[in-house]
């Protein structure tokens, strides 16, 4: 890239790319029915939020589970070391 710069490749694409955007032909724009298009609402996308919703559920609960079970067997092995 610091050769292309030190040639100065790069100011002369610029320029080229300067001179050619005026010279193109304005793009004439098409009007979009309204039709074409689909506006998604919270009712069409509710399973995907529910599937959210009971995912981080599910995580949480296994969470709370893992901790619960650890806490168990930490307690098991102070008790057996104890006696």
């Amino acid at each position: 890239m610091r050769r292309y710069l030190d040639a100065g490749l790069l100011e002369r694409l610029y320029a080229e790319l300067q001179h050619r955007a005026p010279l193109k032909p304005e793009l004439r724009f098409r009007e979009v029915t309204i039709s074409r298009f689909f506006a998604f609402y919270v009712s069409h996308l509710m399973s995907a939020f529910v599937v959210l919703l009971v995912g981080t559920v599910f995580s949480s609960v296994v969470f709370t589970a893992e901790l619960i079970v650890k806490s168990l067997y930490k307690a098991e092995e102070n008790f057996g070391v104890q006696q």
